[in-house]
């Protein structure tokens, strides 16, 4: 057995594909709807780079042939459009035209398994198959079909992501989108120049796939499971409303000015600060006073500015969650952001700023208390 770089790079991008597949498959926190869709894609290009690999190093086999004559191109594109769609528009999932598009792959796949049983396993003999001209053309538009399936799918999923709302599944959505769909882009033009030049760079092809399997890996399974404890604090944090303690936060005196006391009650009450892209004016706006106005009574009477002022609430509430038992369990990353930081740099630089001690540090201390 000699292997080849192409042959390396696939085996590579097959056991990334398969290991992502099973984790997304089998494990509790991300076997979804959705995510088993990703799982058939991941399962499917990584049974390609198999037979890649198998091709590349001499392997010879009946089974193979078979495998490697079973038009993969034509599934793995419509299970990653049906797992944008479980993810962002699930209602579409149900419609017939959606499940046509896995017409082409069963067509493919039963007369393949007819040909190859004649023409490369000779279990039986149709005759004249291999000089029939019509075999030949039906190759050809078999294959011309998968490009066309490819760009079918990338601007319907486009069409999908592109509607979907500023959530964590539409925000992931977008970026895997994006990723995919230049990989599959990339796979076009490869098809393209193998036609035209008989040009063959399909070893870069299965670099780019390990790399987005990489990718998806880090920001597909680690961010997205950020994403899922967000949703679920956030369930929480509304059946159990949290309020920042009272005595470390300033105050406006009662008597002084109605528009820092309504500014109070929206913190403490409605909880505005957990807004990551809350901004003065707009709180200005919803107090019904000019921006500079909001800003100086802050100055004079509170004697802080107002992305301080935000942020003590925030830390607060942080502080809060983690000496909470019901809440602790859940990352720092994951209660940061629920409590409006919108970046771990921010959260973290204004966590210690306040009180002297990072995030990691704070919840140390607390579970050996």
């Amino acid at each position: 057995m000699s292997i080849t770089l192409i042959g390396l790079f696939a085996l590579l991008g097959a056991l990334q594909g398969g290991i992502l597949a099973l984790v997304l498959r089998y494990s509790p926190y991300f076997s979804t709807k959705a995510n088993r869709y990703l799982a058939i894609t991941f399962l499917t290009v990584g049974i390609m780079g198999v037979c890649i690999f198998l091709q590349t190093s001499g392997t010879e086999s009946p089974w193979l042939v078979i495998v490697n004559d079973i038009m993969w191109e034509y599934l793995f594109p419509v299970t990653l459009l049906s797992y944008f769609i479980a993810l962002l528009r699930p209602g579409l999932l149900n419609r017939p035209a959606i499940k046509l598009l896995y017409l082409p792959f069963w067509i493919t796949l039963v007369v393949n398994l007819i040909l190859d049983g004649s023409m490369e396993l000779g279990w039986y003999d149709i005759g004249l198959l291999e000089s029939d001209p019509g075999v030949q053309l039906y190759y050809q538009l078999e294959d011309a079909g998968t490009v066309l399936l490819a760009l079918f799918t990338m601007v319907f999923s486009y069409r999908i992501v592109r509607g979907a709302r500023a959530t964590p599944e539409g925000d992931w959505g977008r970026e895997f989108w994006y990723w995919s769909s230049a990989l599959m882009g990339y796979w076009v033009i490869v098809w393209l120049l193998d036609q035209i030049f008989q040009l063959d760079v399909l070893e870069w092809a299965w670099i780019l796939i390990s790399m987005l399997f990489y990718w998806v890996s880090y920001r597909g399974v680690l961010q997205f499971q950020l994403a899922e404890e967000r949703l679920d604090l956030r369930n929480l944090l509304k059946d159990r409303p949290v309020d920042p303690a009272k005595s470390d936060l300033p105050q406006a005196e009662p008597r002084r000015n109605e528009y820092l006391l309504a500014l109070d009650r929206l913190m403490r009450e409605e909880h505005l600060y957990r807004d990551s892209e809350l901004s003065r004016e707009a709180t200005a706006e919803k107090l019904g006073i000019s921006n500079s106005y909001l800003s100086r009574l802050m100055a004079e009477q509170l004697q802080t500015g107002f992305t301080d002022y935000v942020n003590g609430f925030r830390v607060e509430e942080v502080k809060r969650l983690l000496a909470t038992e019901e809440f602790a369990r859940y990352s720092l990353m994951a209660i940061g952001y629920e409590a409006g930081f919108n970046s771990k740099s921010a959260f973290y630089a204004t966590f210690k700023k306040l009180t002297g001690e990072s995030p990691g540090s704070y919840k140390k201390a607390l579970s050996s208390a």
